[in-house]
């Protein structure tokens, strides 16, 4: 079976293992890639089930390479989608009133994604701890600085941005 990504964080043993790879050998089952839509608020989830960061916003990648297509399974079979990409990117991290742009390193491209997928676990290996609680993500540098409070919406920790033509 595949690795979701050849880099170092994929090999590391304490990592969570969520998003299952499937085998592929028939290229021709790849879906379309979609476009990404100017008119759709910029999605962030914070999640601590996956195992790597994933975003559908090619526009957002500071760096970039093409991988060889790879299927993963969100929670369940009927959930398939292809990354086809790698590199880093910035986001913006809410901390109250301020906003904190925070360097994501690794991130799968995976266009059929509806939001960027902020894994927590992964995150944390970058010198950072999050505490769950209270309603809040809080992500904090190892030196004790806070650099991101991420509110809870709906039982999920998500961060909206305002539609921008730049993200298409």
């Amino acid at each position: 079976m595949d690795k979701i990504w050849e880099g170092e964080a994929a090999d590391k043993p304490d990592q969570v293992e969520v998003w299952s790879v499937l085998e592929c050998e028939d290229r021709g089952d790849l879906p379309p890639v979609p476009v990404e839509q100017a008119d759709r608020p910029r999605v962030e989830v914070y999640v601590t089930s996956a195992s790597q960061h994933m975003s559908p916003y090619r526009a957002q990648f500071t760096t970039y390479h093409e991988i060889r297509p790879r299927p993963f399974v969100a929670h369940s079979k009927d959930n398939v989608f292809y990354a086809i990409g790698v590199g880093d990117m910035y986001i913006d991290v809410p901390n109250g009133e301020v906003w904190t742009k925070v360097l994501l390193r690794e991130v799968l491209y995976a266009p059929a994604l509806r939001g960027t997928i902020v894994s927590i676990p992964y995150f944390a290996q970058g010198g950072c701890y999050v505490k769950l609680g209270d309603g809040v993500c809080k992500i904090v540098e190892g030196n004790g600085v806070v650099i991101g409070r991420v509110p809870a919406k709906n039982g999920s920790f998500k961060v909206e941005h305002a539609a921008a033509a730049s993200d298409s």
